[in-house]
């Protein structure tokens, strides 16, 4: 509800006009739909696309610099003070690499469990949970204890709601959104790299690590939305634009995510700008402007994204230009932040 998010209030009818209302929200919780039933075009828009998935996947393997936890954060290691600030936003990226249970029943659910969409899958996932072990390792020797135990308090909320965005049963649009998710985690990694270059070393170097990987993971997605671009533009443009249109981080359950997500874009971390900039990206790479081979429903989606991605710039500039407002973190016992 917009009245929860104060920050988002004099911003609502821009957001229902391009249809972003749930961006940066907590205005729905969508559920899975059970068993999927994939249409006949969805069917052989996937068997079409296995040979890429096969290709990049082995690409990305033979290209793997695999690294450990353990290595980064070694038995014993040392922790310098981090901000409140940093110390909450960094909680949010370990509740968002958390969901990956969620991720991976996702993707089996919508690409199958066999093939090479389910080898990506496993590859995926066990790169993965690499990350949210690393984050949470370090948040152990960062935190107090209480403020250890309020994180992993807010962990088991998480895990306990899940998180199943609602996309119609829509291969297309599932990896639409994790070429989207996948950037804006990076994004958001790499901002709170930079503040700890300031705060901590060790913490500025595991998440270049993290951030760096998560890069690559949205390559191989976004490898695979280009193939099918291909194949079907109208397609991969009707499900760009409605998975923009209800764009919700993983960790959007989370308690005080609204707070977090405020904080993380008051400091350039991650926000409305940072979204749309993901997006013109992906539009710029795909030339979606020069394409030419669309339908009816094709070049409305193709309208649709272009004032989506304008209203978000509009959102962001409106956010930049509001006064300063307390945060509230005291689910984290962390005192408030005024920004």
């Amino acid at each position: 509800m917009l009245r929860r998010i104060p920050h988002l209030h004099n911003s609502k009818n821009l957001l229902q006009e391009a249809g972003l209302i749930r961006i940066f929200t907590k205005e729905a919780h969508s559920q899975s739909s059970g068993v999927i039933i994939m249409d006949g075009r969805h069917q052989e828009l996937l068997t079409a696309l296995q040979p890429t998935v096969a290709d990049v996947t082995r690409q990305h393997v033979a290209s793997q610099n695999l690294w450990m936890p353990s290595e980064l954060l070694p038995k014993g290691f040392e922790t310098q003070a981090i901000s409140e600030a940093t110390a909450a936003m960094l909680t949010m990226n370990l509740l968002t690499e958390d969901g990956l249970p969620y991720f991976l029943s996702l993707l089996v659910h919508h690409l199958g469990d066999e093939g090479a969409l389910f080898e990506w899958s496993r590859v995926w996932t066990s790169e993965e949970d690499r990350h949210g072990a690393a984050i949470k390792l370090y948040l152990r020797e960062a935190l107090p204890q209480e403020q250890f135990l309020a994180v992993e308090r807010m962990q088991h909320s998480y895990l306990t709601d899940g998180f199943w965005p609602k996309w119609e049963n829509s291969p297309i649009r599932l990896i639409a959104y994790v070429v989207l998710q996948e950037r804006a985690t990076q994004l958001s990694h790499a901002g709170i790299a930079k503040r700890a270059k300031h705060e901590d070393p060790v913490l500025q170097k595991m998440l270049g690590r993290i951030s760096a990987e998560e890069h690559r993971h949205h390559l191989v997605y976004f490898a695979f939305f280009e193939r099918l671009f291909e194949l079907d533009p109208t397609e991969c443009l009707q499900a760009l634009s409605k998975v923009v249109g209800t764009f919700e981080m993983p960790g959007h359950q989370m308690p005080a995510f609204s707070e977090i997500a405020y904080l993380q874009a008051r400091l350039g971390v991650f926000g409305p700008r940072e979204l749309a900039d993901i997006i013109t990206d992906v539009w710029k790479k795909l030339t979606i402007d020069t394409v030419s081979n669309l339908n009816e429903s094709g070049e409305r989606a193709r309208d649709t994204l272009a004032k989506q991605i304008k209203t978000l710039y509009r959102v962001a500039d409106r956010m930049d230009k509001q006064a300063p407002r307390t945060v509230d973190l005291s689910l984290l016992g962390i005192p408030s932040i005024v920004v």
